[in-house]
């Protein structure tokens, strides 16, 4: 399919907007199957016996606050990936839609 003129110079190219959709699609399926897995593993991570060592507690409860900020980040990133690509669908559906009514409409016209 063509490109789509939207008016005011704008091109809608449905073939890089199907590239982009697939490539978000895979950035959101990482995040959801390794990357958010890993990163609550890490949320179980526990003192160790000689936790009470000044040293040790110092960096621990950092680290075990960072694991939940960590998850947090992760999942607000893949609630916008995946925003990011419904919005690209719907866009695709409203510009492609158009397209075909065009199309079919010159067609009526010539029958």
């Amino acid at each position: 399919m063509a490109r789509i003129d939207t008016g005011g110079g704008t091109y809608f190219d449905p073939e890089l907007v199907q590239q982009t959709i697939d490539k978000l699609q895979s950035v959101a399926d990482d995040i959801r199957n390794t990357s958010l897995p890993k990163a609550r593993s890490l949320l179980d991570t526990v003192n160790p016996a000689w936790g009470n060592e000044p040293v040790t507690a110092s960096f621990h409860k950092p680290m075990q606050a960072s694991h939940k900020q960590h998850v947090a980040d992760l999942t607000a990133w893949q609630q916008k990936v995946e925003s990011d690509i419904a919005n690209l669908k719907a866009a695709m559906k409203y510009y492609t839609g158009a397209d075909h009514a065009g199309a079919d409409g010159l067609k009526k016209k010539d029958d």
